[in-house]
């Protein structure tokens, strides 16, 4: 599962059902969302939600959509769906919350929202919106955060390589020199006491011979 994807179950978990259905009708392109609060006024239901669909094929998909997701998301169906795709409007009724789903010719000749105009509107979108941003702006913290432990790594390995390099080196160039010291001077002082002994037999020659003359 990438991070978009559970930031966006994230989201999801924290919306009531009201604005869980708004969420869906506004990411799959309904029109002039609306959500009214009717629970002060009415003994039917919490919450009102009104949309417009272009037309008859998007109205039924719409409908398919909020079933499916309400359903996967919280595990409730609907009591009721009533009213057809050729009809311009269905109703979906899940007991806190009636969703009416129109065309714009329907909606604008019912005028649903009159019958509600004194019911306080909900900023639902504007919620959502915030709650999305918030999730965008924590996952950039994410992302940078990671991107700053792998930028160091490299860093670390370096100055690890560089010391293990520099302790390897070292006893070789102690070896050498001892190699040269003991090489050296070894010869060196061979090949003195071989000219100091045949110098010393040269001198003790020259004197017999004088001796016999």
């Amino acid at each position: 599962m990438t991070q978009a994807t559970t930031d966006a179950k994230g989201i999801l978990a924290n919306l009531t059902l009201p604005e869980l259905i708004v969420k869906i009708l506004d990411d799959r392109k309904a029109a002039d969302i609306v959500q009214i609060n009717v629970r002060e006024i009415s003994s039917i239901t919490d919450d009102v939600i009104i949309a417009s669909a272009t037309a008859a094929p998007h109205l039924r998909a719409l409908v398919d959509r909020i079933g499916r997701d309400v359903r996967e998301e919280r595990g409730i169906r609907p009591r009721i769906v009533d009213g057809t795709p050729s009809s311009g409007w269905m109703l979906m009724d899940y007991s806190s919350v009636m969703v009416h789903l129109l065309t714009p010719e329907v909606r604008a000749h019912y005028n649903i929202e009159g019958l509600w105009q004194d019911a306080p509107r909900v900023e639902t979108l504007a919620k959502i919106l915030m709650l999305q941003n918030k999730s965008r702006l924590a996952g950039e913290v994410r992302i940078a955060a990671a991107a700053a432990r792998t930028s160091v790594r490299p860093k670390a390995d370096e100055k690890a390589k560089t010391k293990s390099t520099s302790t390897k080196k070292t006893p070789a160039k102690k070896s050498t020199k001892a190699t040269s010291k003991t090489g050296a001077k070894a010869p060196a002082k061979k090949a003195t006491t071989a000219t100091k002994k045949k110098a010393a037999t040269t001198g003790k020659v020259v004197v017999k011979k004088i001796t016999k003359e």
